[in-house]
């Protein structure tokens, strides 16, 4: 077995080549013309009947149908006007199926999709005494589903490509409806003479076909939603208030979530080779917990200062749980002082006082590193509300 010897004479025309398209590139001229018109109709029917059993226990049935009619429009075209000749034919010819490879017009109309659902609520609710209450609760929730286009593939379209094969090629993508099932405990109670609140929830939510945004390639523009088959999300919720003093009050909250994706299926497995399967991940975007602490002083003359501090721990920030894509945990502060009237409010406002440097969007690209959103800076500034 013999490695082939690279031909010098073949290796100094490529570098040649390169080199003279490399000088045309910054002025090679590329059109885009891009238009996603979607038109939404939505109406409902709902109804609630509340029943005292007794005098501390109560139950609410609702029921609502909900139908959504989406209709949905997509032109994209890329288009590479003619490039004047640059005295070569081999170059010209290079040029021109360049141009040819990157001109493209997706263009499709009038694609419906209907969606309705039945969605079901019922709560049950003790009341303890004034000041303590207990409930139960269950609820459908639900989001209808969609068509869902690929900018990346779209250059890649052929002319003239119905919309069976804009699906088969990754182009497009037809989702389905979402829907869930929330069960929540809830505890409500007031104390102190009503100068102190102490508010609790425990909820479990689990997903049928959840929409998920997934990623086809590295190109961050890659990208189609789909449906995961079965998914849950749990966790809790705690509120503190408390007013020691008149004028005074401090406000703390907590909330834990944990999430998996517990049937990730085959996503896009017309697309991807095998399809993408997310089962054991985490919801991207979910940290776990969650927290902040807020006080606030008003002054009768209508002065106040206010000072919040809030914490978000890491999260994945795609579904796929890539250990070198993760949002960073972050702690920032944020401060107003401000006067305040019937009808207006004046406030200056420092938001991240302490200038915390962290991401937000942080999915990771092998072709070029890393893709990456900060959070807000250290702002200083000043704002009016008017209320009529």
């Amino acid at each position: 077995f013999m490695t082939p010897v690279p031909d010098p004479i073949q290796i100094a025309q490529a570098t040649a080549i390169r080199g003279q398209i490399t000088t045309l590139i910054p002025q090679f001229p590329v059109e885009f013309d891009r238009k996603n018109e979607i038109d939404i109709r939505n109406w409902a029917l709902f109804g609630q009947v509340d029943y005292d059993i007794t005098d501390r226990l109560q139950v609410s049935v609702g029921l609502r149908y909900d139908r959504e009619e989406i209709e949905q429009s997509v032109f994209d075209s890329t288009f590479v006007p003619p490039f004047p000749p640059v005295g070569d034919p081999l170059l010209d010819q290079i040029i021109a199926g360049a141009a040819a490879q990157f001109s493209e017009t997706i263009d499709f109309d009038n694609v419906e999709n209907d969606f309705d659902a039945f969605l079901p609520k019922a709560v049950l609710t003790y009341d303890w005494n004034q000041n303590v209450s207990t409930s139960l609760s269950y609820q459908r929730g639900y989001r209808a589903g969609g068509l869902s286009v690929n900018l990346f593939r779209a250059a890649l379209a052929p002319p003239g490509s119905d919309q069976i094969s804009l699906e088969q090629a990754g182009i497009v993508n037809r989702f389905d409806p979402e829907f869930t099932n929330n069960y929540e405990f809830a505890f409500r109670s007031n104390w102190l003479d009503n100068r102190m609140s102490l508010n609790a929830n425990v909820f479990y939510i689990d997903y049928t076909d959840q929409q998920i945004n997934v990623a086809i390639s590295s190109n961050p523009l890659d990208r189609l939603t789909d449906n995961v088959g079965e998914s849950e999300l749990y966790g809790f919720e705690v509120e503190l208030s408390v007013v020691p003093v008149p004028g005074l009050e401090i406000d703390w909250n907590l909330g834990y979530t944990d999430t998996e994706f517990t049937d990730g299926g085959q996503l896009l497995d017309d697309v991807i080779g095998g399809g993408a399967d997310l089962t054991g991940n985490e919801f991207s975007f979910a940290p776990k917990i969650t927290t902040s602490l807020q006080a606030r002083y008003e002054w009768l003359s209508g002065w106040f200062v206010n000072g919040r501090v809030r914490y978000s721990d890491e999260a994945f920030a795609q579904p796929s749980n890539d250990p070198s894509a993760i949002n960073d945990s972050f702690t920032v502060l944020d401060l107003i002082a401000g006067y305040e009237a019937d009808t207006w409010r004046g406030e200056l406002f420092l938001t991240n006082a302490t200038d915390e440097e962290y991401l937000t969007f942080n999915p990771v690209d092998p072709a070029i590193g890393a893709i990456a959103v900060a959070g807000d800076p250290r702002v200083l500034g000043a704002r009016v509300v008017f209320s009529f």
